[in-house]
């Protein structure tokens, strides 16, 4: 308790949560097959506060979990038993916005779509985009390396980091990168720290490469009957030199959900859907984009529909950004996950995991189709029994299983966390997995950051 009463009178009491209540509702993110209370929870407002956080847990070894808006899927903000949990989001601050040199500043608990819309307004771009993009921070996008729908196009979240500062596992300070384009010297420790899920470092300021806004853009949601037809429309459309924003795609099961969730008539009625966005300069250029597309469409019997309006765009986005909430809803447990395959088989991933529903349980996957990178849910249609998580947890392993039997991977954006600890070793080696607990060891000797998530 007298680690406790330190804490407290370093912070005040208005930044050290110990009420058991309050803890309760940070026991776990989004994955919530783990939960844990942290012994306090402590709500830095400066990087100073960081500094003396990192210092007070390596000195008494007691650890730290770095929490930011809480919206990972895979358990990497959830709290180990007497840890201190470390809420982000007062670092909360757009220090800069720089249009001559494209770049923004900011702190780590930025929400996403606050970055977007500030530099849009300026006619400049932050093209990544997870779907959490309205309550996710940029921080916890740099330790996941988040994706999102443009993914396609533009890339994920570690094309866009010019720069971090901030602090290792072990109190010494980095700073990496900044107001700078290019930089090619020495290992890459950037790069490391991007997607390392909180264990090695924490972060303080970020710099992000800003590109120009697309003047013009237009959205066309698509209708097929088969996965294959699309996988032929993605191939077409790329032959002909056409790179859309974004090939997302989702089953007929998610769209019903989702449409019942908005409380919304069905728009198409189809087996498949394709929600594609096209980019262009001029208007003229997007009617050709278009055309190339429409075209394609109908030489594959597609069915299309092109939003008339901002609010009908709204509505299409919607369908596939809620189809998690919409599918928690209807389901009395759900067990997520997301899987990359090589594009050409895409359609046969999604014929093997419809094989694997049954009257209780719901297999469903939608996500990129322009990266191959799929989000798959697995749904409990019946009732809260006792054995239905082992039984999810066996399709998950025959779903990963079946990724890396068609040359995929175990994850494309989400990372690693507490959910896929446990596939490291399909994926690695023991001498690789070693390597990486050796790396995690130089920079966080005494296991203070995150400990147990990933390795």
């Amino acid at each position: 308790m007298s680690h406790l009463n330190q804490l407290i009178s370093h912070f005040g009491q208005e930044k050290v949560i110990l009420d058991p209540t309050l803890l309760k509702t940070y026991q776990s993110d989004r994955y919530q097959h783990v939960l844990n209370q942290a012994l306090v929870a402590v709500t830095p407002t400066k990087k100073e506060d960081l500094a003396y956080l990192l210092k007070f847990a390596n000195k008494h070894k007691i650890p730290l979990t770095i929490r930011a808006a809480g919206t990972s899927t895979t358990g990497a903000a959830t709290p180990k038993k007497n840890t201190i949990l470390v809420l982000m989001s007062k670092l909360n601050k757009i220090l800069e916005i720089d249009p001559l040199n494209k770049i923004a500043v900011v702190e780590p608990g930025v929400i996403t779509a606050e970055l977007q819309n500030k530099v849009e307004a300026l006619g400049l771009f932050y093209p990544p985009d997870p779907a959490s993009l309205n309550e996710c921070t940029l921080g916890g996008n740099v330790m996941q390396n988040a994706g999102g729908a443009r993914a396609l196009k533009y890339g994920v979240t570690r094309n866009y980091v010019l720069g971090l500062e901030g602090y290792w596992a072990n109190g010494k300070k980095f700073k990496f990168g900044g107001k700078i384009l290019k930089a090619r010297h020495g290992y890459d420790l950037l790069q490391l720290l991007i997607g390392s899920e909180g264990t090695l470092g924490v972060i303080t300021k970020i710099y992000l490469k800003l590109i120009n806004k697309p003047a013009n853009t237009r959205s066309v949601l698509v209708g097929f009957n088969s996965y294959q037809k699309a996988s032929t429309l993605f191939q077409q459309i790329t032959k002909a030199q056409l790179i859309p924003d974004t090939f997302e795609f989702m089953d007929e099961f998610s769209v019903k959900a989702a449409e019942q969730f908005l409380k919304i008539e069905p728009i198409l009625k189809n087996k498949a859907y394709f929600l594609i966005q096209l980019a262009a300069e001029t208007e003229s250029e997007l009617n050709r984009q278009t055309d190339i597309l429409l075209t394609n469409v109908k030489s594959l019997q597609g069915a299309y529909k092109i939003p008339k309006n901002e609010t009908e765009n709204q509505q299409i986005w919607q369908l596939r950004r809620c189809i998690s909430d919409a599918t928690k809803q209807i389901s009395f447990g759900k067990l997520s996950q997301d899987i990359v395959v090589p594009l050409s088989e895409v359609p046969k991933y999604m014929v093997y995991l419809k094989k694997l529903s049954s009257a209780s349980t719901k297999v469903i996957g939608f996500g990129h189709l322009g990266d191959g990178n799929i989000h798959l849910n697995i749904l409990n249609l019946k009732s809260k029994t006792d054995n239905w998580l082992y039984e999810a947890k066996k399709i998950e392993k025959r779903l990963i299983k079946y990724a890396l039997k068609l040359g995929g991977t175990i994850s494309g954006e989400h990372g690693f966390g507490l959910a896929k600890k446990e596939y490291l070793s399909l994926l690695y080696s023991s001498r690789e997995i070693n390597d990486f607990r050796k790396i995690k060891k130089l920079f966080d000797p005494n296991y203070i950051l995150n400990p147990g998530n990933i390795f």
